[in-house]
């Protein structure tokens, strides 16, 4: 299940935030070593998806979506060799 499809499916659940918590959960634990988000911003698409933080994810209630709120960590591996080079 995607992101998009877990935001779709939260429409119709009566507990969104605990349904919420359960798939995030599934999709950390298939996470690839190296997935990344495809950002707008082309500078950040070198971000590595570590990990979504479930502890701080947010469903917004409203009648017609159920817009989602996520913390994800990321590793950016150019950055740490620019700060170990210095």
């Amino acid at each position: 299940m995607t992101l998009t499809d877990i935001s779709l499916a939260l429409i119709t659940q009566p507990d969104r935030q605990a349904y919420l918590k359960e798939e995030l959960s599934k999709i950390n634990r298939r996470l690839p070593a190296s997935v990344y988000i495809p950002f707008v911003n082309s500078t950040i698409r070198n971000y590595t998806i570590l990990h979504i933080v479930i502890a701080e994810a947010k469903v917004f209630q409203t009648k017609e979506r159920a817009p989602l709120l996520l913390c994800i960590e990321a590793f950016r591996p150019e950055a740490e060799l620019q700060i170990s080079l210095e």
